[in-house]
């Protein structure tokens, strides 16, 4: 199945779950995400048989706020955030949960690391600014 077309089914599942994306895994198990990408990340994760689980733990960054990063590879020990457009707050809860959390590695995939792994087809064509 193409990506256009997976990404179709997908925004028709979102419009009828209030504004979360519902994937549904090999095992026949359903997950709630918050973006499309995401869950085009999950389907190639399980096309190449990697282990993962869906935003399984929330990291304190401060007093009154938390951390999910999107997804962790249990095999390989990493998070992984996926980011369309990084907004300063979510820049600096990934600071914050770098700062205290040394020892746990978090890599940021965003548009062109997602093309480059396959996970979305490559643009052809440019916005123009207006």
């Amino acid at each position: 199945m193409g990506i256009k077309r997976q990404l179709k089914q997908v925004e028709k599942t979102f419009s009828k779950n209030r504004g979360k994306f519902l994937y549904r895994g090999p095992n026949g198990g359903y997950v709630f995400m918050r973006s499309s990408w995401e869950v085009l990340y999950a389907q190639w994760l399980d096309q190449k048989k990697i282990s993962w689980v869906y935003e399984p733990f929330a990291f304190r960054v401060s007093s009154n706020t938390f951390y999910f990063p999107d997804f962790y590879l249990s095999k390989e020990k990493i998070w992984i955030e996926i980011k369309g457009r990084l907004l300063p707050s979510a820049a600096q809860k990934m600071k914050e949960f770098q700062a205290l959390y040394p020892n746990e590695k978090l890599v940021m995939l965003q548009k062109a690391d997602l093309e480059a792994l396959g996970v979305l087809e490559k643009s052809t064509h440019h916005r123009k600014k207006i």
